[in-house]
């Protein structure tokens, strides 16, 4: 997903199914009746109210049954966001969730779920760090380059320069630049919990 999706994302709400259902990437068994299996590539975006006060953001995915009616039955984690809270939203988001067309026969479909911080652009010092610090406790194998919220900042920061006319090098020097200035964001926001979270970035990346 670009950073430009990456983006809008963030400023919509959840939105339906739309275009040609992906073709089917396994069968579900040697039983006729059963359902086939697809897999969704372009992830659902949702905002979870409950794992936003949490400080959680991620994804899970999800699994669930599609009628020939569209509606969406029998949803299950496959794989979790190590967290009760986005783990229950994203299989409410599914069954909320449209298509924009109506399977000839039922499926099972595969999807993953992006839960994304309600007010990244506004958010103070404290919930920045507490979705970092979060994360990188839930996810002890990956970064903070991994969250949502470093993603998000970045494609914001990176739509801002080519607004204001800069090239792929000023790019490439953004991308280089982002990732020590973030981290030094992160250490003076726990520091100053009520400063802006991006008013401690900008000042840091100068």
């Amino acid at each position: 997903m670009t950073l430009l999706v990456f983006l809008a994302a963030a400023l919509l709400q959840d939105q339906p199914f739309s275009g040609p259902l992906p073709a089917s990437s396994a069968t579900a068994g040697p039983l006729a009746e059963a359902p086939r299996v697809v897999v969704r590539r372009e992830p659902l975006v949702s905002f979870s109210e409950r794992g936003d006060a949490a400080g959680h953001t991620g994804r899970a995915t999800v699994e669930a049954t599609l009628g020939t009616d569209g509606k969406f039955t029998d949803a299950v984690v496959v794989e979790s966001g190590r967290s009760e809270f986005l783990d229950s939203d994203a299989i409410q988001t599914v069954l909320d969730a449209g298509v924009g067309r109506n399977p000839a026969e039922a499926m099972r479909v595969r999807m993953s779920v992006e839960f994304r911080p309600t007010d990244a652009l506004t958010m103070k010092c404290d919930e920045f760090t507490r979705q970092v610090r979060w994360y990188e406790a839930a996810w002890p194998e990956r970064t903070f380059k991994d969250t949502i919220i470093y993603v998000m900042t970045l494609g914001y920061e990176f739509l801002l320069t080519r607004q204001a006319g800069a090239n792929v090098n000023d790019s490439l020097s953004l991308a280089r630049t982002f990732e020590p200035a973030f981290e030094r964001t992160l250490a003076e926001c726990e520091r100053y919990p009520n400063r802006g979270y991006l008013d401690v970035l900008h000042r840091q990346m100068r």
